[in-house]
């Protein structure tokens, strides 16, 4: 019994199995990391489609630094590209952020989907923001982000 509690985690009354790692699907092309800065934001979900609101987050996360540490901002093409971030928390041994950027193209609708699992018998806290980079996403398109 204590084997198995190692080997799940709970979620809510539901046992689900551990991942091993943080999992991209749908239209994520990669993940972005901003370096070994830990900050914190008043916003909790971010679409940033051109250069001049990406430096406007540059400015946030540095205002925002809890431990001064170099935050490093890699170069985005924003006339291919569009960055989303999406805020999401668990507690456990061990966390992980399962993100899905699906597009119903019919309703002209992106969903940022973000899952975080806690696993193991741990107090440990752990939080992302989830920045991802996309292929461009077209103005016409509603952007919905929604955590599980």
């Amino acid at each position: 019994m204590i084997f198995a509690s190692v080997l799940s985690c709970s979620k809510g009354l539901d046992k689900v199995e551990c991942k091993s790692k943080n999992t991209d699907k749908g239209i994520i092309e990669n993940n972005i990391d901003f370096g070994t800065c830990i900050y914190e934001l008043q916003n909790k979900t971010f679409v940033v489609k051109d250069t001049p609101q990406y430096l406007l987050l540059q400015k946030e996360i540095n205002d925002g630094k809890i431990i001064d540490d170099n935050c490093t901002f890699p170069g985005i093409d924003f006339s291919k590209n569009t960055l989303l971030g999406q805020y999401a928390s668990a507690t456990g041994c061990t966390i992980n952020f399962n993100r899905d950027v699906a597009v119903d193209s019919t309703k002209k609708e992106v969903n940022y989907i973000i899952d975080a699992q806690g696993c193991g018998i741990c107090d440990m806290f752990g939080y992302s923001y989830n920045f991802v980079l996309t292929k461009k996403i077209d103005d016409s398109y509603s952007i919905l982000f929604n955590g599980k």
